[in-house]
């Protein structure tokens, strides 16, 4: 006896905070997560990232740019579903420029993100 494949309900639209969404794989989810329906916001220090990368994206009204280094801590207005965060030099001639900031973002801007998770319930 074979089983019926269970029939899932589309998404909703997710309200979705990218850290991390300019830079080359952060940029290219973004187009993708918008693409999908979801509202995207992106937030990026551009120490790393780029605008460029997210130029094909800056007229879509489901999609909105926030520069900030989440080093600092973070508000946003609103709900939020939820947070990726791919914010973090990836290249070793980048992270070996500013160890220090490298290791900030990624410990202190995890702990930033995840109390603004908790707090949004994310």
């Amino acid at each position: 006896m074979s089983k019926e494949p269970k029939l899932t309900q589309p998404r909703r639209p997710r309200r979705i905070l990218l850290a991390g969404g300019a830079g080359f794989v952060g940029s290219h989810l973004a187009e993708r997560l918008v693409g999908a329906g979801h509202e995207v916001i992106c937030v990026d220090s551009l120490q790393t990232g780029r605008l460029p990368n997210l130029a094909p994206l800056m007229r879509e009204p489901r999609f909105s740019f926030l520069r900030h280094d989440i080093g600092l801590p973070l508000s946003v207005d609103g709900p939020l579903d939820e947070i990726w965060n791919l914010a973090c030099a990836a290249s070793p001639p980048q992270y070996q420029r500013d160890p220090l900031h490298t290791m900030r973002t990624c410990l202190q801007g995890s702990w930033n993100l995840l109390e603004l998770a908790r707090e949004k319930r994310a």
